[in-house]
């Protein structure tokens, strides 16, 4: 059927219509879209979309383009993209500043530019940032537990506190939220 020579753009509307690919396509997000709870009528979309645009040109790159956009924007339509952001509910450690967060920020933009363009230059430049920042996070760590080791000296058990602290850590468990269209969800169960 698809093989056959077709005239006019009426014609070629109705053969796509009967395309038994094109509909399971549609059914395909149709079962989709169900699954994730969206609104959804593809098949009635497709019958009302105006196909005329795809197939009046005579280049089939741009015949493709055109379907594809018409395809594209049904899609867009009834299955839409959520924004979903992730947070960490977690404090930060007391150490971590502006300026550490800074640096961070700094070698890790470094770092998506080396990958993107390896080279010994970039990798060079990711390195020497990478050496000092982690040399600031260690001076800012060392500085803190200084603070806090002069604060309880002559006190034996705060110092203690101090140094299990450091050797066992806190063991709570990690709180995340996860936002959805601006409504955020912290009970993921």
């Amino acid at each position: 059927m698809l093989g056959q020579e077709v005239k006019d753009t009426q014609s070629r509307v109705n053969l796509l219509e009967k395309n038994p690919l094109i509909i399971d396509t549609f059914l395909a997000f149709n079962i989709a879209a169900d699954d994730r709870g969206l609104s959804y009528t593809p098949i009635e979309e497709i019958s009302v979309v105006s196909w005329e645009t795809a197939f009046e040109q005579t280049d089939p790159s741009v015949a493709f383009e055109e379907f594809n956009t018409i395809v594209a924007d049904i899609y867009n339509s009834k299955c839409p993209m959520k924004q979903l952001r992730y947070k960490r509910m977690n404090p930060r450690k007391p150490w971590m500043d502006q300026e550490l967060l800074t640096m961070i920020s700094l070698r890790n933009e470094m770092y998506s530019d080396y990958l993107g363009f390896s080279g010994d230059e970039r990798q060079k430049l990711f390195i020497d940032q990478r050496n000092k920042t982690n040399s600031l996070k260690r001076k800012k760590v060392k500085v803190f537990y200084r603070t806090k080791f002069e604060e309880k000296a002559g006190d034996p058990k705060g110092t203690w506190d101090i140094i299990n602290g450091i050797i066992k850590g806190e063991r709570k468990p990690q709180e995340y939220s996860l936002e959805v269209n601006g409504k955020v969800i912290s009970d993921l169960e």
